[in-house]
């Protein structure tokens, strides 16, 4: 029986992962229209934004299971959540052209390894027969962060404007990231000390 610390971790590590999918969606495509009219950019400058983040994001994948196994999976994903909040907060205070860019790949090097770390620590703490129906739901709410960018985050951003809007996500995604924090630490506490969390053998259910 897992104890709730646990679940949470894992739930807190799908919610960066839900914001990375978000990132994704959102920039530019639901905030096309804004970043063309206040930055006086061409379509073509505009989707380099998406650009910028998947390279960076596929150039990571070669060395996101070698972070995960060699540091643990919730270590890595707080430490990606934390390059991700950062890239998702500087992006609407971004003035000019590069800062955008420079935002958007910090968006992609943390959103890079996320992913991986949610199945490590989906495994490693409800594994076996409980890995395939814990894990679809997990992804079900993560890729819903997808869904969140589009209508959901349209009207957010016609509301109160596209800055404040992505910075509102901003937030939330930091919410997010200590949430895991905190109970990272507590369960490294519960199993003796953090080195290594994610590593430890747990007694299977």
């Amino acid at each position: 029986m897992r104890r709730p610390c646990e679940t949470g971790m894992v739930l807190a590590v799908t919610g960066l992962y839900f914001f990375s999918f978000f990132q994704r969606v959102a920039v530019p495509g639901t905030v096309f229209n804004e970043l063309q009219e206040q930055f006086a950019l061409s379509a073509a400058e505009v989707t380099r934004l998406s650009a910028v983040y998947l390279v960076v994001y596929a150039a990571m994948q070669p060395f996101a299971g070698y972070l995960a196994d060699r540091f643990g999976g919730i270590r890595v994903a707080v430490a990606s959540g934390a390059l991700l909040c950062v890239g998702s907060g500087l992006f609407p205070l971004s003035q000019g052209e590069w800062g955008l860019y420079l935002s958007r790949a910090l968006v992609g090097l943390g959103a890079s390894t996320i992913y991986l770390c949610l199945v490590k620590e989906t495994d490693h703490y409800f594994g076996g027969r409980n890995f395939a129906p814990f894990f679809g739901f997990l992804c079900m709410l993560g890729f819903s962060g997808g869904l969140f960018a589009t209508r959901p985050f349209r009207m957010l951003v016609e509301g109160i404007g596209w800055r404040q809007a992505c910075l509102a996500a901003a937030a939330v995604t930091a919410a997010m990231l200590a949430a895991a924090w905190a109970l990272m630490r507590k369960v490294g506490r519960a199993l003796g000390g953090i080195g290594g969390i994610g590593d430890v053998p747990m007694p299977s259910t």
